[in-house]
């Protein structure tokens, strides 16, 4: 985990993209999944829309057979948070489906626990990177899910860095452990 940390406006996004531009050039390897926070924004797992999206868009440009080895447990519940998985990178399967969960807590988890193991699974075959910008706009499902995802043991093998400012850290540290 890599946190870039500065005021607003010094130059903390463009470090980092200049960073990812130079890594793909040097790792064909490289898979870099992008998302930003928005400070209006009202979607849940904000941290997360763009980078599942870029996850959707690339196991739609596998090839079926290598994406459907990607495919996780608990696609059906990781689908229910991020629709955009529904299709991605087939019509979901009635093998993959678990059984429904009554429980909200549960199915969260389950999700959480899907995305997690889509990321391992794919950090088996290839390097990659989760960059999230602007970290300090975070909902708290969002820091929930981060920490989930990151939580030892057995961390999908992936380079996170996250940008937010320095005066805004403590506020959106807070409102990550909050909602766990």
């Amino acid at each position: 985990v890599v946190v870039v940390e500065g005021p607003s406006g010094i130059g903390k996004t463009a470090l980092v993209q200049h960073f990812l531009r130079s890594a793909r050039q040097t790792d064909p390897r490289l898979v870099v999944f992008c998302g930003r926070c928005r400070e209006n924004e009202a979607l849940g797992y904000r941290a997360f829309d763009a980078v599942v999206d870029a996850l959707s868009d690339y196991l739609r440009g596998l090839p079926a057979a290598e994406a459907e080895q990607l495919l996780p447990p608990y696609l059906v519940e990781l689908a229910k948070l991020f629709p955009v998985l529904a299709g991605a990178p087939a019509p979901l399967r009635v093998a993959r489906q678990s059984p429904e969960v009554v429980d909200s807590v549960d199915q969260r988890h389950r999700a959480f626990q899907g995305l997690r193991e889509l990321l391992a699974r794919l950090a088996r075959r290839r390097r990659i990177v989760v960059f999230i910008d602007d970290l300090h706009w975070a909902d708290g499902d969002s820091g929930a899910l981060l920490r989930h995802l990151m939580r030892p043991p057995d961390a999908p093998a992936l380079l996170l860095i996250v940008a937010l400012r320095s005066a805004d850290h403590q506020v959106a540290m807070s409102s990550a452990a909050a909602a766990s």
